[in-house]
């Protein structure tokens, strides 16, 4: 649809996440009641032209180390990227999903990306490869991102520097339960989550496809499950000790129960509309085996 029908689709939104995101609210172009400390730094409260909005990343810098030298290779010798700041390279560029453009800016960020992708891959082809060339794409279009902390939150652990202060207040016994507010807006299913037996990482799933209609819903952990247990096991079978970690404790039931409870009812979404009431909804299923 675009440049064709660029007329209509330049001031659309255009809203990428990643497919291991799991949306928690409703991913708008505007903020107006996001947390203080959410942008970094704040520049705006919403998407405009010409300033995309996207979730702040902790790689800082190293979409343009990692290069070593050779970003002009990439984007030609007489980019705007090559003559950013450091503040600008640390505050404006370090960006993932979900990216949120106006379509005219989208456009150019997607053809560039793709662009400059394998170039980036022939200097650095590690784990964010992928990731470190759309910000070269932004740097050389000279689109500096509003980054934010809210939209988008992955680690449990109160040192990742997320914006989850909707837990502050809850409790070990509450913390599988706790709601969300306006914010964060998704959860991006990148770590592995666990209280005592129950556990989830998107690299240990089973192959039963949890969407088809033979194969049984997730077993749940019970609402207080994070007063139950001061361990956990992680994805090797590695015990944890959780003793004293109550912040710990409390963020890992609460991105557990998140994640198990909301694959449930997307799957019992899917069961009850495709499988012609031969759904399997029994709640049995654990894993890693």
């Amino acid at each position: 649809a675009y440049p064709e029908n660029k007329a209509e689709y330049s001031n659309a939104i255009i809203i990428l996440t990643d497919p291991d995101m799991l949306l928690l609210n409703s991913i708008t172009h505007k903020f107006e009641s996001s947390p203080e400390d959410w942008f970094i730094p704040v520049r705006t409260n919403q998407v405009l032209h010409g300033l995309p909005v996207a979730s702040y990343y902790g790689f800082r810098d190293s979409w343009l180390t990692s290069l070593n030298g050779n970003l002009s290779k990439i984007v030609g010798h007489d980019s705007p990227a090559l003559n950013l700041t450091s503040d600008e390279v640390l505050n404006y560029y370090p960006a993932g999903p979900p990216y949120i453009a106006f379509g005219k800016d989208m456009y150019e960020l997607a053809k560039h990306w793709v662009k400059f992708l394998p170039k980036y891959w022939e200097f650095h082809n590690g784990w964010y490869s992928e990731m470190f060339a759309y910000c070269v794409a932004a740097a050389h279009l000279n689109l500096p991102h509003q980054l934010a902390k809210g939209i988008m939150v992955s680690v449990a652990s109160p040192f990742a520097g997320e914006s989850l202060q909707m837990l502050n207040n809850v409790t070990r016994r509450d913390a599988c339960m706790a709601g969300v507010t306006s914010f964060p807006l998704a959860l991006h299913y990148c770590q592995e989550y666990g209280i005592g037996r129950w556990f989830f990482s998107k690299y240990k799933m089973r192959n039963e496809n949890l969407f088809d209609c033979n194969t049984p819903l997730l077993k749940e952990p019970p609402s207080n499950v994070g007063e139950l247990y001061d361990w956990k096991a992680d994805r090797d079978g590695q015990f944890q000790n959780y003793t004293g970690k109550n912040d710990e404790i409390i963020l890992n039931t609460w991105f557990l129960c998140k994640m198990i409870y909301g694959l449930n009812e997307a799957a019992s979404y899917v069961k009850e509309r495709h499988c012609r009431g031969t759904g399997n909804f029994n709640k049995t299923m654990m894993f890693p085996q």
